[in-house]
């Protein structure tokens, strides 16, 4: 029985460390992953302060380079939910598994006074 508890204990850390070790290779993965940055970067190929421009068109080179931007931002808010959702379902299974070694600690406890 013991033996069965310390098994289950020992499970119980390795996935804590599989679940830590997923979110370190997605932390790690962010920067490789945004296509978004590539999109705003080439939001900046809009010359809308050059002298040869007339007023409309260059409002309307503004509304373009706006729309582009909002575009690019509107990107990185997914990703950023994304992964703010993945370590919150992270940090509720790292609690969960805490509270679940916690009780295995105790009902160790309870067998060795027992024994």
């Amino acid at each position: 029985m013991k033996t069965a508890l310390l098994s289950s204990v020992f499970t119980l850390r390795r996935t804590i460390l599989s679940g830590f070790f997923l979110l370190l290779a997605c932390l790690t993965m962010v920067p490789v992953v945004q296509p978004d940055s590539a999109a705003a970067a080439s939001c900046e190929e809009f010359k809308c302060d050059d002298d040869d421009l007339d007023s409309e068109e260059r409002q309307s080179c503004y509304n373009q380079q706006i729309a582009c931007l909002q575009g690019a931002l509107s990107g990185v808010r997914k990703q950023q939910t994304t992964l703010t959702g993945a370590i919150n379902v992270l940090n509720g299974e790292i609690n969960l598994q805490q509270v679940q070694i916690n009780q295995l600690r105790a009902e160790i406890t309870r067998l060795e006074k027992d024994i």
